[in-house]
């Protein structure tokens, strides 16, 4: 049950149910517990949630950092995924499309966390997104351990975040993203009406 008086973004989260093998201590970063099990919760609905794209990748996916500085508004969040073969393109490394999806997944992720501190609703819409390729994340024996570092920030007039992805054991740059997001309008919200119906969850979210 969530506790009264919540912010609508911190109610839903406390709503979704904790995702499988969750271990909070092992989540490094200043945030409490708390804060770490909401944001781990909001990534496995909306990145792992039943019938979502690439779900199947977005459930390995696993959060291992969380960092917010009050003092500028803003909010560092260090995710990790494996690169296995059904994540690559005919050459054996990650293919561009997936490491779109990747970097959306953890960019939105770290702006609904920094929003739920601040008390405002920081949900929305991915308008642009910017990414560029700098290196091959390759898939070898065990493949690449990807690191996914997202930094989120929030002003009085804009949300914005982006993410650099590196191979966590060179330390060598793969890919990095920009987005801009916006509010969610109604015609955002008759659509989740309309496709998301088997999740009043998600559709009640956007109240």
């Amino acid at each position: 049950m969530a506790p009264p008086a919540l912010s609508p973004t911190l109610a839903f989260l406390y709503s979704v149910p904790t995702p499988p093998n969750t271990v909070i201590s092992n989540i490094r970063g200043n945030t409490s517990d708390d804060e770490k099990l909401m944001a781990v919760k909001g990534f496995w609905h909306f990145a792992s949630a039943e019938e979502s794209f690439c779900i199947d990748i977005g459930q390995r996916i696993r959060m291992v950092e969380l960092n917010i500085d009050d003092c500028i508004g803003q909010c560092i969040v260090v995710h990790e995924v494996e690169v296995t073969r059904d994540m690559c393109n005919y050459w054996g490394v990650l293919h561009g499309t997936c490491s779109a999806y990747i970097a959306d997944a953890c960019c939105a992720s770290s702006l609904y966390i920094l929003g739920a501190r601040l008390g405002i609703d920081a949900r929305g819409m991915t308008r642009s997104m910017e990414l560029v390729w700098s290196n091959p994340a390759p898939l070898f024996y065990r493949g690449t351990l990807l690191q996914i570092i997202s930094t989120a920030k929030i002003d009085e007039n804009t949300r914005s975040s982006g993410c650099e992805m590196k191979d966590k054991k060179s330390g060598k740059m793969c890919a990095t993203s920009t987005q801009s997001l916006g509010p969610m309008k109604r015609l955002v919200k008759l659509g989740c009406e309309i496709f998301w119906r088997f999740s009043p969850a998600t559709y009640a979210f956007l109240d």
